[in-house]
């Protein structure tokens, strides 16, 4: 009897789906939180919102700068990069739980994208003391390299599909 018992324990059970509602309310709530996992429908519904949300804010922000004033136009920017910035961490958070539905760590995607940030740095710190010469190219094409670099694990990691065995990452 307590054999069966175990086995029913150790069998993990597939992550639950969720809507459009759902993952925008888990995203949000998770603000902070990069512990757990969030499946591949929970990031693409994210996704599908900032999309939306850049359409919109463009098709807005056009009408305040053809048909109203530049003032309201500045006011709209604001409101964008307000949105944008106050989004970095729970975007980080969505993509460390997504990783880690994936059976990884997430410091798997640190790395390079802290070396495209030290790069970055030293190539804008390049053009700025010693020009745009033979250093800065260099810089140049590294941070160019990191930067597909991450962009490819970023798509790498949000169509990987749900490791279900084996994942010291999923919550029982």
């Amino acid at each position: 009897m307590a054999t069966k018992n175990k086995s029913v324990q150790k069998k993990q059970t597939k992550p639950k789906m969720v809507g459009f509602v759902q993952a925008l309310r888990n995203f949000f709530n998770g603000y902070f939180n990069f512990s757990g996992t969030a499946t591949r429908a929970e990031l693409w519904w994210v996704v599908l919102f900032f999309i939306c949300y850049a359409i919109s804010m463009a098709a807005i922000l056009m009408t305040l700068y053809y048909h109203v004033s530049i003032g309201a136009f500045f006011i709209g920017m604001i409101f964008l990069y307000g949105f944008v910035i106050g989004t970095i961490i729970p975007n980080v958070a969505l993509f460390s739980r997504r990783i880690h539905d994936c059976g990884f760590s997430a410091g798997i995607y640190y790395w390079p994208v802290a070396a495209e940030i030290i790069v970055k740095v030293i190539t804008i710190m390049c053009g700025l003391w010693l020009g745009e010469g033979a250093v800065f190219s260099v810089f140049a094409v590294l941070y160019v390299l990191l930067y597909w670099t991450t962009f490819i694990m970023w798509w790498v990691f949000a169509l990987m599909p749900s490791r279900e065995k084996g994942n010291k990452y999923r919550i029982k």
